[in-house]
Formats: structure tokens, C-alpha cells, sequence
């Protein structure tokens, strides 16, 4: 999944707490970082930034 959370703070990524047990790995990634990173079902196109599926916002 990916949460789109924009641009935020440093006291506000202090403030988030992840549920350890719900989780096997996170990251904080750039627009391109999770294209890379994400099955091309869910990836925009790099040529023109649109999603080749359903992409989670």
C-alpha cells in the first residue's frame, strides 16, 4: 500500500507511530523511489505519470 501523507514536518513524522506487528518493512520513498519499488500494476508510467492500474493515494 501506498499513503500519500504530502509533505510533512519533522514534529509531525515524530508523531506517527507504526504498529510493529501489523507491518514487515516500511519506507519513507520519493515519487520515483515507489515506482521503482511497486509492481508495474501499480506504478505510474515514467514517460507520462499515469497509472497503468489502480494506484493506492
Amino acid at each position: 500500500m501506498v499513503f500519500d501523507g504530502g509533505v510533512l514536518t519533522p514534529e509531525q513524522t515524530a508523531q506517527i507511530r507504526l504498529a510493529a506487528d501489523e507491518l514487515r518493512s516500511w519506507a519513507w520513498c520519493t515519487e520515483q523511489e515507489a515506482s521503482e519499488r511497486l509492481s508495474e500494476l501499480l506504478a505510474p508510467d515514467p514517460a507520462d505519470g499515469s497509472s497503468r492500474g489502480r494506484r493506492i493515494r
